[in-house]
């Protein structure tokens, strides 16, 4: 075949090309216009806006406190009781609203209420009317237990309010002690409290001792040993005390410590042994002087 003719041929081919493509295109732009038209005859269809899908808080993020449905709401004589209560901050710490501040406090306060009762009972006892006594004794540490781990549902909240229950007893001393200390002119501000009163606690379990408002100390008073119990302890006590209390006080504040707890063993040793088994006369356990500051 001739260039040219090749040539010619090609060219057709081209041309018959463009025409179909220019066809075909013609084509859509009809069915495009015709789309178009038939979609402006049309309404709009509304839009639906989605809701928004509903927050669940997880329930490891966020545990609620079960309170009982028939619970008061504090007064406002409730609420001042609650805020000079030795949990105050705990309260705050666990994030408590007043009415469960009030709750778990009933329970507390309740709990050591009956302790104190059924034990005072079961000193005044007969020795066959005791084992009653200690059974109901058992009943209300049970039951209070079970009402703050049903309230306390996450473990770790439940386990801080067990390590501030641990420190009861020597919170207690403490603000048996603060009118001996303001007799002496000493207050401590709230650093000061706190280290004092973990120093009480951490002392006491050093030593071994009790809690002589809970039922540990009713074997003693079973067996007359009581007051021999309480003076040992008392002594032990005041010897660990003699070496942290200088980290934190002055020589003042020391002196002023050592004279009200004098004051406050007299006032105790009446109440842990009785005149009839108190025997003879004795001084509270002599303290060291304190170190020169």
């Amino acid at each position: 075949m001739k260039p040219a003719t090749t040539l010619s041929l090609v060219v057709i081919a081209v041309l018959a090309t463009v025409v179909i493509e220019e066809s075909r295109l013609k084509h859509y732009r009809s069915e495009l216009a015709d789309l178009q038209a038939l979609r402006a005859t049309q309404p709009a269809p509304e839009r639906v806006e989605e809701e928004p899908e509903a927050v669940v808080e997880s329930s490891a993020a966020s545990v609620g406190h079960e309170l009982p449905a028939n619970f008061p709401v504090p007064n406002s004589e409730e609420i001042k009781t609650l805020a000079a209560s030795p949990r105050a901050g705990l309260y705050l710490e666990l994030g408590l609203t007043v009415t469960e501040q009030a709750y778990v406090e009933n329970l507390i306060t309740g709990l050591r209420k009956q302790q104190q009762e059924l034990a005072a009972a079961w000193i005044a006892a007969a020795p066959d009317q005791r084992a009653d006594l200690e059974a109901k004794l058992r009943e209300a540490e049970v039951t209070t237990d079970e009402a703050l781990r049903g309230f306390f549902r996450e473990e770790k909240e439940f386990k801080v309010v067990q390590d501030a229950l641990a420190l009861q007893p020597d919170v207690e001393l403490y603000r048996q002690l603060e009118p001996y200390l303001s007799v002496q002119g000493v207050g401590f501000n709230k650093t000061k409290e706190d280290r004092f009163i973990e120093a009480l606690h951490q002392i006491r379990m050093t030593v071994g001792g009790i809690d002589w408002n809970s039922p540990d100390a009713l074997p003693f008073h079973a067996t007359g040993t009581a007051a021999d119990r309480f003076r040992q302890e008392w002594k032990r006590i005041n010897e660990g005390l003699e070496k942290v209390l200088p980290v934190f006080l002055d020589r003042r504040e020391l002196e002023a410590v050592e004279a009200a707890r004098k004051e406050l063993y007299e006032s105790l040793k009446e109440t842990i042994s009785p005149a009839d088994e108190a025997g003879p006369e004795e001084e509270a356990p002599a303290a060291e002087e304190p170190a020169d500051q």
